[in-house]
């Protein structure tokens, strides 16, 4: 069942045109403020929850589906590949040689980063 549900999603995004997306799973979390900051290691639970999952639509735009589908810029700068939402919220940089990332989301004067890993699909 697994394995039809799998196979009707990645028919679905091709045929949509999806050409590239990224998929990561975050590993620490740092929330700072005026009133200090705190570093966590996530769990399990707290790694599923907070994936990121950027598409690039059939359109060439890209989408931060994890972060209320906010549309985003790429720029490639050397070995990293940065994407900035339109709306100043965040952005997301990626280490192309090693899949590292880092996702740095605002929520008024507070910041949240996530360090993580890319999964890619081989």
């Amino acid at each position: 069942m697994k394995k039809i549900l799998f196979l009707t999603f990645f028919i679905f995004i091709s045929i949509l045109g999806y050409s590239e997306n990224f998929f990561g799973v975050p590993i620490l979390k740092i929330i700072s403020s005026e009133e200090g900051a705190s570093q966590a290691t996530l769990t399990d639970e707290e790694m599923r929850e907070n994936v990121v999952f950027i598409e690039q639509n059939a359109m060439g735009e890209y989408i931060w589906i994890t972060r209320n589908n906010t549309v985003l810029n790429k720029i490639e700068s050397g070995i990293y590949i940065i994407f900035n939402a339109n709306n100043g919220v965040g952005y997301v940089k990626v280490n192309s040689l090693n899949g590292q990332f880092i996702e740095h989301v605002h929520s008024g004067l507070m910041t949240i980063t996530y360090y993580g890993v890319e999964i890619k699909d081989e």
